[in-house]
């Protein structure tokens, strides 16, 4: 379990945290950009020889709640 809220934890972690790394603003815009490009879509990538195209864990919104 959680100690704390997540709320509480991703506000500590931001402020706290994500300074370390000291990411200029072009890091921070290529981070956002591959966070908005979706999930990779593993299964499709190695074409498996039983390849439906689909696969819940490379559904951006199925993934959350597969595992």
């Amino acid at each position: 379990g959680h100690d704390v809220p997540m709320a509480e934890a991703v506000q500590s972690y931001v402020e706290n945290v994500l300074p370390q790394y000291k990411l200029d603003a072009k890091a921070v815009n290529e981070l956002n950009a591959e966070a908005d490009s979706g999930v990779v879509d593993d299964e499709y990538t190695y074409n498996d020889a039983d390849d439906d195209g689909y696969n819940p864990d490379d559904d951006p919104d199925a993934a959350v709640w597969s595992h």
